[in-house]
């Protein structure tokens, strides 16, 4: 799963070289959860933004192993709408733990970060 983060974040980065978005921040990557308080489905996160069309947009990318497979979610929102958005990001995040949990009735495996 650790190549496949790797991957996912060389993508975004590749992205902005390619001119679809300016990246304003260095990628932040570390281990969490879905749901950090509870410690509900780990997941490796990278963290970082960037500028499209003059807007800063905030964005995360969360990858996770399920049932042999890897679930990669990425979440973003306009910087400035930081107060509305982050509680709509966790009650997300939220959901797909539910459903995972639903789906397996346990945790799926701790990840690491390099």
């Amino acid at each position: 799963m650790k190549d496949g983060f790797e991957g996912a974040k060389r993508d975004v980065k590749e992205a902005a070289r390619l001119g679809y978005y300016k990246l304003t921040s260095e990628m932040q990557s570390r281990s969490s959860y879905l749901i950090p308080d509870s410690k509900r489905f780990p997941v490796l996160v990278a963290e970082f933004s960037y500028q499209d069309k003059g807007e800063l947009i905030s964005s995360w990318l969360y990858m996770t192993g399920f049932r042999n497979q890897i679930i990669k979610l990425r979440v973003s929102h306009f910087t400035a709408d930081k107060d509305l958005a982050d509680p709509i990001h966790q009650n997300f995040l939220k959901a797909v733990a539910n459903l995972l949990e639903q789906a397996t009735g346990s945790q799926a495996r701790k990840p690491t970060v390099p």
